[in-house]
């Protein structure tokens, strides 16, 4: 056997032993307890994103839910759902926490104008609509 015979001897040998080292049994050793890691939400990105689901999420993760249950109120009006509840949750927190109950109160208010308001816009861009359509013979 050549040189060259025993080099592809060797690196068949070498081969045969690391890929049997692979594949051999491990032994049992000490299982780790499996660790719970509870991921950080950041609650302001969920608000931010102000999807129904994201901010039913941001409610029932934020420490102060107040803004979140205001915005799931009006995103509730927007799609048709009920949402005085979400208004209801709102003054829950204004009573459960602390902080001025007047600015509080007046957010709410705020809040109700503007959802009536853009309501409002809304049925006149609808009307406009039809009006326009009606014209055009559509």
């Amino acid at each position: 056997m050549g040189l060259r015979g025993r080099c592809w001897a060797a690196a068949l040998l070498l081969s045969s032993l690391a890929s049997g080292a692979a594949c051999a049994a491990r032994s049992p050793g000490t299982v780790a307890a499996p660790v719970q890691i509870r991921a950080r939400v950041d609650v302001s990105a969920l608000i931010e994103r102000g999807c129904y689901h994201c901010l039913e999420r941001a409610y029932r993760l934020a420490p102060r839910p107040f803004e979140a249950a205001l915005l799931l109120a009006a995103r509730s009006k927007e799609l048709g759902l009920p949402y005085e509840p979400w208004l209801e949750r709102a003054r829950a927190v204004i009573n459960a926490g602390p902080g001025s109950e007047q600015g509080k109160a007046r957010q709410i208010a705020r809040q109700q104008r503007a959802m009536t308001e853009e309501a409002q816009h809304r049925d006149e861009a609808a009307q406009n609509a039809a009006q326009l359509q009606k014209r055009a013979g559509v």
